[in-house]
This record gives C-alpha cells, structure tokens and sequence, in this order.
C-alpha cells in the first residue's frame, strides 16, 4: 500500500540540459500531476491483480528518463485522510517543449493505454507552472 517511487533526474538523458543551471537560473518549471483511482475490482483476485499492475505501471514510468526531466515521483494513497484518490504521479519539467515531448512519447503512452488506464474508473491530470 505504500508503495512509492521518486527519481531526481541530476544527470539528464539530454547531455545538453544543465539541471544546476535550470534551477538557479530564476526560470518557471511545468510540474504535471496526475491522480487515479482504481475500478472496484469484482473480487479480490482482480483486486491484487490491479494493484499489481499499478505497481508494475508505476515503476516502468518512474524509471523512463527524459531530457528536461526534473524530477519524478509516484505512490500510492497513504489512506490519512478519507476521499483520496488511490495513485498520484508527479513530474517537473524544465519547459513545456519537455513536458510535450514526454506527453507525445510513444513508452509513456504505451504504460498510460495499456497498464494504467484499464484499470482505473477516474483519471484526473493538470499542469501548473512553478517560479524556480
């Protein structure tokens, strides 16, 4: 249930990018937050076989690295408060061509259709733009 996952992206798929500079540069970053809720599973079986999927889903994303890429985090509901979502992911990016780039990218969209989205009655997603 706590599963969880966090990468700080220091050294960029894109040798060009400069995390370090991007941070003390005073520049805006695109951070993406993304909240799911599971389907009610029709019997425990599918119940553990969904939260696997998840888990599965949730570490294939956390583990693709892209140029521009911040920071990636996901995990599961801790359940402290009644009426959360069951799964959030987060990503910063250092601009919104980046952020595209990921939204576009064939993997991600594979792991979103094929892993995250059968199993979930809500998906909700926003991108907010924060001063660095």
């Amino acid at each position: 249930m706590l599963a969880g996952a966090h990468t700080d992206v220091g050294a960029s798929p894109d040798a060009a990018f400069d995390n370090a500079a991007f941070t003390s540069a005073g520049a805006e970053l695109i951070r993406n937050v993304v909240l799911g809720q599971l389907r009610t599973p029709a019997d425990p079986p599918q119940a553990a076989a969904d939260s696997a999927q998840l888990d599965e889903a949730l570490a294939a994303l956390t583990a693709l690295g892209f140029p521009g890429q911040l920071s990636m985090h996901t995990g599961r509901d801790l359940g402290l408060r009644e009426g959360g979502w069951d799964f959030a992911i987060t990503n910063d990016w250092a601009d919104t061509e980046f952020y595209r780039a990921y939204d576009t990218d064939p993997e991600h969209n594979r792991l979103r259709h094929d892993m995250i989205a059968p199993i979930c009655a809500h998906i909700a997603r926003t991108q907010i733009s924060i001063p660095t």
